[in-house]
């Protein structure tokens, strides 16, 4: 080996070919770069959902992006069980009987829309209706948890409340 090769705290990680090469060649050869981890995406599905929803929701994007050695989805479900009578019935007939969830709970003061989804949308609508996120708090500290213990997270996806607990994420 020759003495007159710079060393670097990289050459650590080194396989013994690698450093061969390396050392062999003078500090000419060009080694190869180290092998990379899979990007690893963290996807939520929207309120009413769940992860079947949410695989098909991202399934084009996956395809793109590359092979799940490239990258890798983990699909995360929220904790809020979702009212039968709110479940898309289009989402039922395609992933069957659930169960469909959602991040955190939404009622409004006003009653206006409970168990009718024209009027509920027309409700949120009206700036004079007030409404009321239940169990967002408890939904991030959960999100952040499953990062601490299952990430790290190269990016985060979400649809409608997902995308909602992202952005809330991000601005803690």
């Amino acid at each position: 080996f020759a003495d007159d090769v710079e060393v670097h705290a990289a050459m650590l990680s080194w396989d013994e070919e690698r450093l061969s090469t390396y050392f062999e060649s003078g500090g000419k050869a060009s080694a190869p770069p180290p092998p990379q981890r899979s990007l690893r995406v963290l996807s939520l599905h929207g309120g009413g959902g769940n992860r079947n929803v949410n695989a098909m929701q991202v399934s084009r994007l996956r395809r793109a992006l590359g092979p799940p050695d490239v990258v890798h989805f983990d699909f995360l479900e929220g904790d809020h069980a979702w009212k039968s009578e709110n479940i898309d019935p289009r989402l039922v007939q395609l992933f069957g009987p659930g169960p469909y969830w959602g991040w955190y709970g939404v009622e409004n003061a006003s009653g206006h829309g409970q168990n009718d989804r024209d009027a509920y949308v027309k409700a949120m609508m009206d700036p004079a209706v007030a409404f009321e996120y239940i169990g967002y708090e408890a939904a991030l500290d959960r999100l952040e948890r499953h990062i601490s213990e299952h990430g790290p997270y190269d990016a985060l996806v979400g649809f409608s409340q997902g995308a909602i607990m992202v952005t809330m994420l991000t601005a803690r």
